[in-house]
């Protein structure tokens, strides 16, 4: 299947199923009540906190659309080639330049703290959300709650997002239904899935982290590739592999990072 029809299909599937999203049960009284024994104690999380929050969650049907598509990348690292170039636009290295600028502050702090240098950080939330610009316009609850219980080959990996999401919300007192996602469940500049911010997160503030806050981002990136067996002065294409498991998002973060850097050298802020 191409690229255009994939999207066309996507688009039919999206405008098939959203006539009936309204009314389309997200799930079952059975999926609900084993969820919940499943994850409250597991978690800590009182039930009733999760069956108030699971009951405001509507079914997302583009969501829906795009999982019955998803394809698991099963081709070894050792296996890819690394050294091909993609193009990256000068509007894109523009603005890392100007984010490198703006947040120097945090990208010397996570070199400093984590061993992690600024092209990497600035790569990563460059290609993940252009440095905040599009960082996904559905709710994180309707994407989690639909995959949950509707995702044909990875319910268990996201019934643990959602339960990760849950656990989040109630213990930083954060309303579920306020966070804004990609549709596949990512949220904030660098797009962490909730178990993600449940381990890697930080705050520059003393206060939970906050990934749609520029710093806590970088600071929390920086995080996961150190957490993520980073070796200083190596070029961790690996690294960045594990933060998403494609070898072109590996060549762009890679070689945007690089550009943007390159530029500030050069011409400073």
């Amino acid at each position: 299947m191409t690229q255009i029809q994939f999207k066309v299909l996507l688009f039919i599937i999206g405008f098939i199923t959203s006539t009936f999203a309204s009314t389309r049960p997200i799930f079952t009284d059975d999926q609900e009540d084993a969820f919940i024994k499943a994850y409250s104690s597991k978690y800590d999380i009182p039930e009733k906190f999760i069956r108030r929050t699971l009951e405001k969650a509507v079914f997302q049907p583009r969501t829906y659309a795009l999982e019955q598509n998803h394809h698991v990348n099963t081709t070894p690292l050792e296996n890819r080639n690394f050294k091909r170039r993609v193009r990256i636009s000068p509007q894109m290295v523009k603005a890392g330049q100007k984010f490198m600028c703006e947040h120097k502050g945090a990208l010397d702090l996570a070199k400093k703290k984590y061993g992690i240098p600024p092209n990497y950080i600035v790569g990563i939330i460059g290609i993940e959300t252009l440095y905040g610009r599009f960082v996904g316009n559905y709710r994180e609850l309707d994407t989690l709650a639909t995959l949950a219980f509707s995702s044909p080959e990875r319910t268990t990996f996201f019934q643990d997002e959602l339960a990760e999401y849950l656990k989040m919300c109630y213990k930083n007192d954060i309303d579920p239904t306020s966070i804004i996602s990609s549709i596949d469940g990512g949220f904030g500049l660098s797009q962490f899935m909730p178990s993600s911010y449940n381990k890697f997160a930080i705050s520059m503030s003393g206060n939970p982290p906050n990934l749609f806050s520029p710093d806590d981002a970088i600071m929390s990136v920086a995080n996961y590739l150190k957490e993520h067996d980073w070796k200083y002065s190596q070029k961790n294409l690996e690294a960045i592999y594990s933060y998403n498991h494609s070898v072109l998002y590996v060549l762009k973060v890679y070689q945007l990072g690089s550009k943007v850097v390159k530029q500030n050298s050069k011409y400073g802020c």
